[in-house]
């Protein structure tokens, strides 16, 4: 079974619903920068832009959709993970870190989430990333995937480049 969160075809809002925000590290004294971007050419896609700079605070960039519809949390107990289809238009590096976060109705503040690792590729391909990958940060509570309440795709923990596409990203 898949649930499809979104696949850009609509510049409105994502077919689950919400819209894609972009967030940075400048609210906290940050200097990385972020730019989303719905294409809607022969493919369609988030294009997330910016420059991540790994200086105090902290340095991240992400696009995050909320997964609260009409005060309902999302329920992702069926499905064993995240599919997310993308690609970067920027060489690999060693310093480049990108992750899926996810958070749920337990955790109070905006630092506290689950993330797991992923590469994109240079090639628009398809990535499951299976909910045990998925590690607390700054909280002890396990993942509850009865009660989520966000996704993003994260660029962090470096000094680096972003120019990812992300063509589509749900629930396998």
């Amino acid at each position: 079974m898949t649930y499809l969160l979104d696949n850009f075809e609509s510049r409105q809002s994502a077919s689950f619903g919400s819209s894609w925000v972009a967030q940075n590290d400048q609210p906290m004294g940050g200097h990385s920068r972020i730019e989303i971007t719905h294409c809607q050419q022969a493919d369609h896609y988030l294009e997330i832009k910016g420059q991540v700079k790994n200086e105090p605070p902290a340095g991240y960039i992400e696009a995050a959709l909320p997964l609260i519809r009409a005060r309902h949390l999302f329920d992702a107990r069926l499905f064993e993970g995240v599919y997310v289809r993308t690609q970067s238009g920027l060489p690999p590096s060693e310093t480049d870190h990108y992750f899926i976060r996810l958070q749920t109705r337990e955790l109070s503040m905006p630092w506290q989430f689950y993330q797991a690792p992923f590469s994109p590729p240079a090639e628009l391909t398809g990535i499951k990333i299976p909910f045990i990958n998925f590690q607390a940060v700054n909280t002890s509570h396990t993942l509850n995937l009865e009660r989520l309440t966000r996704i993003s795709v994260t660029a962090s923990n470096g000094d680096f480049t972003v120019d990812l596409k992300l063509s589509e990203i749900g629930f396998y």
